[in-house]
């Protein structure tokens, strides 16, 4: 069985490779991340006005008028 073996200037072309690819795969994970909270936050924000408003013609609804 025959066992290959890079030259010795390649040896380090993986880590090189590896160290310029990361920062880019992480800024892209830790962009979609931030973009689901986002979403998350907008969404959260929607509902409360939503139920805010909802609660505000009920109580108008309800109290008594003089």
């Amino acid at each position: 069985m025959v066992t290959w073996r890079p030259a010795r200037r390649e040896r380090g072309a993986a880590a090189v490779e590896f160290a310029l690819v990361v920062p880019l795969l992480l800024t892209l994970v830790f962009g979609i991340i931030s973009y689901g909270y986002l979403l998350s936050f907008r969404q959260s924000l929607s509902q409360a006005a939503a139920e805010g408003a909802r609660a505000s013609t009920r109580r108008a609804r309800t109290t008594p008028t003089s």
